[in-house]
């Protein structure tokens, strides 16, 4: 890896006392290191960097966004994170940083436009702010860092690759860097890891990234218990009633009527009202839908205003290609899309078309 910066005379990984860990880091980083160049010299070339997650933030999002943020300002840079939505109550206990509201960013202030976790423009507004456009025009350059098979390499430079989170190639590009990378930014980049795995249960096809990241915290002397609790094993009483009663409402349709065993949960607005909670408690839903052992597919449908919001979730089954027929996007086994000017029972009807043609 090539030195593309000078706040420290030595890489991240060259600071740390165990060689195993080092060597781990060098064999997850080769298949992306010319990415990762162009995505440092692109960083170092900058003074001032703006940064966005994408709409309905997760825990990969904020972690991200933050970690990348503390980095930057860490490094002396002007950085600063643009908010397209409320941030989720479940990232409240690391006290992160929203951002400032889009309609009030000014483009011509930045050098850099930083998207993550974001796998094409219109998951982070870009058809309101046109922030993309505006760079573009300047001869800006926008890095996008992603790790969705599905992201549409929309950046000038793009640092996209198959990993268990967006946060986990954040951390490789900089152990691989002269960054400073604190303890408060890897506490980011550690959350985020952790909520985008399920608490490590979805990155069991990369286990070095498991030990990587475990390694990683003791170093920093974080607790990976005490993140990992807060992240994915606590739930308010109230999220936890609303989870309740949106299971009893499942529905299992089995075949000949669906070609896939499929679990479909369906959140009208005033079940949220019942329990004075936004969409956002919606998040918790699809895992524990996809709990239902005679399902082979979880789907989860909640409504935002005019559109409806869909999660898909699997045990095996594929349902990014689900999630693409339907305009959408994601993982083999945990993905998503918006189904524009729908009602909950039109897009139910979409879903099972989309399913009896692509399972049949």
């Amino acid at each position: 890896m090539k030195e593309t910066n000078s706040f420290k005379s030595k890489l991240n990984m060259d600071m740390l006392t165990d060689q195993f860990l080092v060597s781990m880091i060098k064999e997850q980083t080769t298949p992306i290191v010319q990415d990762i160049e162009k995505a440092l010299a692109a960083i170092d070339n900058a003074s001032s960097i703006l940064i966005s997650g994408h709409i309905r933030p997760d825990g990969d999002s904020v972690g991200s966004t933050n970690g990348l943020l503390n980095t930057l300002r860490a490094a002396g840079k002007i950085a600063d994170i643009v908010k397209i939505w409320d941030l989720p109550s479940q990232a409240e206990f690391l006290n992160p940083e929203a951002g400032i509201e889009w309609q009030e960013i000014v483009p011509e202030k930045y050098d850099l436009l930083i998207v993550v976790d974001t796998s094409s423009p219109d998951r982070f507004l870009n058809e309101k702010h046109k922030l993309l456009e505006k760079f573009k025009s300047n001869s800006k350059p926008v890095l996008v860092i992603d790790h969705h098979g599905t992201n549409s390499k929309f950046g000038s430079i793009n640092l996209v690759s198959h990993a268990p989170s967006t946060t986990y190639l954040i951390t490789l590009m900089l152990m691989n860097s002269h960054l400073p990378l604190t303890k408060e930014a890897f506490k980011f980049l550690f959350f985020g890891f952790v909520t985008d795995t399920g608490g490590f249960a979805f990155s069991l096809d990369n286990p070095e990234s498991i030990f990587l990241m475990l390694k990683l915290a003791n170093h920093y002397d974080l607790d990976p218990w005490f993140i990992y609790r807060k992240a994915v094993r606590e739930k308010p009483y109230t999220v936890m009633k609303f989870v309740s009663e949106a299971t009893i409402s499942t529905k299992l349709i089995t075949p000949p009527e669906l070609p896939i065993r499929t679990a479909i949960c369906s959140v009208p607005p005033e079940m949220l009202e019942r329990y004075n909670l936004k969409n956002e408690a919606v998040a918790a839903l699809p895992s524990h839908i996809n709990l239902i052992q005679e399902a082979d597919i979880a789907v989860v449908m909640s409504a935002e205003e005019q559109d409806i919001i869909v999660s898909f979730r699997s045990k095996e089954t594929d349902v990014q290609k689900l999630a693409v027929e339907l305009g959408g996007g994601g993982h083999l086994r945990a993905s998503g899309t918006t189904i524009k000017n729908s009602t909950l029972q039109e897009a139910e009807e979409k879903i099972k078309k989309a399913i009896r043609k692509l399972y049949s």
